[in-house]
């Protein structure tokens, strides 16, 4: 529909112009904040985005190479990584307990328990 508009010394109305649609340039939104790193210990990857709207209609083109996701190495301090118990090697068994009779042989070993989430050991087994 045509719509008029008319005053004492102008008159209106709307029309179509040459194209049916308006070009439409590229347009590049902002970078999305970092993501979390990709591990929870040691060395991994954070990503950026950012959403692109490509040109339509005739409109600017976006710059060839344009990123859409960039990447970088990122670290999880090493005080934070999980640290599994250890258990280090028995010692020597110590002499009898008594010289005639039942008695007691003991030894004893080092034990750096679990911190940080890491494994915990297995409480009254012997290994060797």
């Amino acid at each position: 529909p045509v719509v008029v508009s008319c005053a004492v010394t102008l008159c209106q109305r709307s029309c179509r112009g040459k194209y049916y649609y308006c070009p439409v340039d590229c347009k590049t939104h902002t970078w999305s904040s970092w993501s979390a790193c990709s591990v929870s210990c040691g060395e991994g990857v954070t990503t950026k985005t950012r959403r692109v709207e490509q040109a339509q209609h005739g409109g600017k083109e976006c710059e060839a190479g344009t990123e859409l996701k960039e990447s970088r190495t990122c670290s999880v301090q090493p005080n934070d990584c999980p640290i599994d118990c250890k258990e280090h090697p028995w010692g020597n068994w110590t002499s009898c307990s008594v010289t005639c009779g039942e008695g007691v042989e003991a030894r004893t070993r080092e034990v750096e328990q679990a911190r940080f989430r890491g494994e915990e050991c297995d409480a009254g087994v012997e290994r060797e």
